[in-house]
């Protein structure tokens, strides 16, 4: 995964340089937003290959983020990284729209597992489209 983009939205300074020293040190570019709101508006004027998203954030809840995130059209995939590690929690977060949840604590191989495979994912996605030209009906594959 070479020269991925990712969003980190994270309150926690501490935290987002522990990500981001694991991050870089893979080879991969980090921006870090300190609040939901920074977050929210750089994934939606910005181009990320995957977001890594606290679930428990002061301003807005990441749940909130994500499902903002959605009803907009980004389609960007998200990793939630959240203390909140109990079983129910991390099927609310997959349900609320997210990709993959991981818990803290996390080891860093396994963070950067994670995102190399949300970003194998989603470079590999292919979109489908019906042309119609009078009688004739063509099912295309669209790779991005």
């Amino acid at each position: 995964m070479s020269a991925a983009r990712i969003l980190y939205i994270e309150d926690d300074a501490r935290a987002a340089r522990q990500v981001r020293e694991v991050v870089e040190t893979a080879g991969l570019a980090l921006t870090w937003a300190a609040n939901g709101q920074d977050g929210l508006k750089l994934a939606g004027v910005e181009r990320f290959d995957v977001i890594i998203l606290d679930r428990m954030l002061p301003d807005l809840e990441g749940l909130t983020i994500l499902e903002r995130l959605r009803e907009s059209g980004v389609g960007t995939p998200v990793l939630m990284l959240s203390a909140l590690g109990r079983s129910s929690d991390r099927a609310e977060g997959l349900d609320g729209g997210a990709d993959d949840y991981l818990a803290k604590p996390f080891e860093a191989e396994e963070l950067l597992a994670r995102l190399r495979a949300l970003h194998r994912r989603a470079s590999g996605r292919t979109h489908s489209a019906v042309i119609l030209y009078g009688a004739f009906e063509w099912l295309c594959c669209i790779t991005r």
